[in-house]
């Protein structure tokens, strides 16, 4: 079941169904797990040979902010674009994706 969730949310809306159906104990951990997957695959969505940003990542209960480099998103605005949809997803289930980029 909980290889079915991680696999079964890791991209689009999230899934209810198979978020429901996860015991309590586990609820915290596998959206916690989901959030890095969603998150790897929307920074490695065009298989592109560049490496991916070298970011910083701050977590909280239901809450992600990532860092990124300055200028990041400015040279990435499709890769930006889909961080800011995974945002509306993942808050439509309670967690925050906040997203930000170094001030120097």
């Amino acid at each position: 079941q909980l290889l079915a969730c991680l696999v079964g949310n890791h991209r689009r809306k999230l899934e209810p169904d198979l978020l429901d159906a996860i015991k309590a104990d586990w609820q915290t951990p596998i959206i916690r797990l989901i959030v890095l997957l969603r998150l790897a695959v929307v920074l490695n969505r065009a298989r592109s040979s560049d490496e991916a940003p070298a970011m910083q990542l701050t977590g909280g209960a239901n809450r992600l902010e990532a860092l990124f480099p300055k200028y990041w998103f400015t040279a990435n605005p499709l890769t930006h674009a889909d961080l800011m949809q995974e945002q509306e997803y993942l808050g439509g289930r309670g967690f925050e994706l906040a997203l930000a980029t170094a001030s120097d």
